[in-house]
């Protein structure tokens, strides 16, 4: 479904867990997170007429398996070049115990990480943000004409911070980025899980960062 200009989300479901995806259009054609069944992602680019291989890019928000799980097979089937932040690159291609597949019992292929991410490229007329706590590696995409942040599992809903318990999640990393995004002019969020923070972002951030002990 169409969310904001140049901007569709392709809602995941909750089991077997899935990320939300996000369709960044415009100059390029680019598709966050492989939580979804290739098919259904294939299905869903079919239904606003993109071919596979209009598909540009796939950017890996972080590393985890419910957001990487279709990355091999949705590269082989549309040929676009994968992206992800360059801590959580390694994991993504080994697809090792940072991805949490061993934590869910469900393994998932590593794909090569063609571009690292460190914060500041432009993805259409997004802005990548390096946001380590979740893990060290994740990222998430902000428009700063109408004040949209795509999320990832860094900031949900109710003002729940991603996890940090898991591994190179970090409770003081997590601190210092959400005290970046609180200075942003974040206008609303839409994390990769759950449902979306469509006023009111700005308290949202704040109580995130009073759930974090640091």
């Amino acid at each position: 479904m169409q969310i904001a200009e140049n901007l569709h989300m392709f809602l995941g479901r909750d089991r077997p867990i899935e990320s939300h995806s996000f369709l960044l259009l415009g100059k390029q054609t680019i598709l966050i997170d492989t939580g979804m069944e290739t098919k259904n992602i294939l299905l869903q680019l079919n239904s606003l007429n993109i071919r596979p291989n209009d598909l540009d890019l796939i950017v890996n928000t972080h590393c985890h398996f419910d957001h990487i799980r279709n990355n091999k097979s949705l590269k082989e089937a549309t040929g676009a070049k994968l992206a992800a932040g360059e801590e959580d690159a390694p994991h993504i291609e080994a697809s090792d115990g940072h991805t949490g597949s061993n934590i869910f019992g469900e393994k998932v292929q590593g794909a090569e990480v063609d571009i690292l991410l460190k914060g500041g490229e432009k993805l259409n007329d997004f802005e990548v943000l390096y946001t380590p706590g979740h893990t060290s590696g994740s990222v998430c995409l902000f428009r700063k004409s109408d004040g949209i942040l795509i999320s990832g599992d860094t900031i949900f809903a109710n003002g729940y911070p991603g996890r940090m318990d898991l591994p190179s999640g970090s409770e003081e990393e997590m601190s210092d980025t959400l005290k970046r995004l609180e200075k942003l002019g974040v206008e609303k969020i839409f994390p990769a899980h759950g449902v979306a923070v469509l006023r009111n972002a700005r308290q949202n951030i704040e109580t995130a960062l009073n759930y974090v002990k640091v």
